[in-house]
């Protein structure tokens, strides 16, 4: 976190590293935020973890001049794929490249070498944006 602090979010439960999430502010688009990785420990996984850090997240890029937050998911990654869809992000692979098609997913063909087809997943933040808390937030648990 030393050098990353701003880029990268960690959650905790009782001391213990429940998730994370790794990015950066891209280099050649100013108004990107690259989402490289996100995880959760097997004892927090279903429990909101991984929505709870991405909504944290947008709210800290919203007035610092990010306005979109995008991330590239193996198309055989349903859980990942139903969590960003979940929060608002939308399938751009179209956009990016020639496509194929992947279990039902529309994904960028040999997007980071020749067999390695993801999904390219993206969402506009805007001035307009809220943050929504969650039920447990709005309780203060």
């Amino acid at each position: 976190m030393r050098h990353f602090g701003d880029s990268c979010l960690v959650a905790e439960s009782n001391g213990d590293v429940a998730g994370f999430l790794l990015g950066f502010r891209s280099q050649r688009k100013e108004d990107l935020f690259f989402v490289w990785q996100i995880g959760v420990s097997l004892s927090a996984r279903r429990q909101g973890v991984a929505a709870a850090i991405l909504r944290d997240l947008e709210q800290r890029l919203q007035s610092s001049g990010i306005k979109r937050i995008e991330c590239t998911i193996d198309p055989e990654n349903a859980p990942s794929i139903r969590l960003f869809e979940s929060l608002g992000y939308v399938n751009v692979a179209n956009r990016e490249s020639e496509t194929i098609e992947v279990k039902g997913h529309v994904a960028a063909k040999d997007f980071y070498k020749p067999g390695r087809h993801f999904t390219i997943y993206e969402k506009q933040l805007d001035s307009r944006w809220r943050r929504v808390l969650t039920d447990e937030e709005e309780r203060g648990t």
